[in-house]
């Protein structure tokens, strides 16, 4: 949790893949406690939080990929290119 401008942010780190019923679980935990909620996702998990973002159900969520290493940034960018 940080405060920002005054207001309660929950901040969530998601490295790995989780069922979607329990995402759902930790926000609807954090929507009732905190003024926003703010998750960075590993590329492989970041598909999953935007879907649940896009239902609406979560006003006071925002998404953002987890920042990486440039050398991965580079790898992941070759890998889709050559597909």
């Amino acid at each position: 949790m940080l405060i920002l401008e005054g207001r309660e942010v929950a901040v969530e780190v998601e490295l790995n893949p989780k069922r979607p019923e329990a995402v759902e679980a930790v926000l609807n935990h954090h929507a009732e406690r905190f003024d926003a909620i703010l998750y960075y996702c590993a590329p492989q998990t970041i598909r999953l939080l935007r879907r649940l973002a896009e239902k609406g159900h979560w006003p006071k969520l925002a998404v953002r990929e987890l920042p990486q290493p440039r050398y991965l940034r580079e790898k992941y960018r070759r890998e889709r290119q050559s597909l």
